[in-house]
């Protein structure tokens, strides 16, 4: 398996899915997006069992986005770095999925201090020359996603049981 031109026409189009939205849909849709990536490489990581691999994933103790995140640091499929981002990329969806406005009474926006901070130090874009956060965290949402979709085509070696 290989990454194709289908492959690269969905990302595109995720990507502006992504972009086109609100900033609270754009922080929303764009974990969904890596999170969705993450446990497919999950899952093309571990055994080949549907009934467990359903009861973990689907409404059970691995169905969520920081569980997912813990798993796969654990399991050593993303490094130090990775989980960092992956745990400020979910910190930023959280706040703008349980929240309405800032402390300040404003609306919740990329522009806002602490979504701002988290966004620009997302480590997997440092060395790209990004000064606004919402582009900073559509981009780290794209680099995760790709990254995890490599290991989807290309799991790891493991021992059969």
């Amino acid at each position: 398996m290989s990454f194709t031109e289908n492959d690269m026409k969905r990302q595109m189009v995720l990507l502006q899915e992504i972009e086109s939205q609100s900033d609270r849909g754009t922080a929303i849709v764009g974990a969904a997006w890596v999170e969705e990536e993450l446990k497919a490489a999950l899952k093309a990581n571990l055994l080949d069992d549907e009934v467990v691999y359903k009861r973990l994933f689907q409404n059970g103790r691995l169905s969520d986005f920081s569980s997912c995140i813990d798993l796969s640091y654990m399991l050593k499929l993303v490094n130090k770095s990775q989980y960092q981002d992956l745990e400020k990329i979910r910190r930023i969806r959280n706040e703008f999925a349980h929240k309405l406005t800032d402390k300040n009474l404003e609306e919740l926006s990329f522009n806002n201090a602490s979504i701002s901070d988290r966004c620009m130090q997302l480590s997997c874009i440092q060395n790209e020359k990004i000064t606004d956060p919402r582009h900073a965290f559509c981009r780290a949402c794209a680099i995760l996603y790709s990254e995890f979709y490599f290991l989807t085509i290309v799991p790891k070696i493991r021992y059969q049981p």
